[in-house]
């Protein structure tokens, strides 16, 4: 019986450790990925203001709105 119980114990700290691991790694990833797209969005949003800067200077109605 004790054989039994041991091998349970092993293997569910086994699974529990596999669990964390998987869990971790996820966050890992996640939060990798989020802070490589945090200055992307940043920087598309930049962009597409000065693009449509650009536009609205072109544009006579706004450069009138905008003097």
């Amino acid at each position: 019986m004790t054989e039994y119980i041991m091998i349970g114990l092993t293997a569910g700290v086994v699974f529990t450790f596999f669990v964390i691991g998987i869990v971790c790694s996820v966050i890992i990833v996640y939060g990798f990925f989020n802070f490589i797209s945090i200055p992307l969005v940043i920087i598309s949003k930049y962009i597409n203001k000065i693009k449509i800067d650009k536009q609205w200077s072109q544009d006579p109605i706004f450069s009138r709105f905008k003097r």
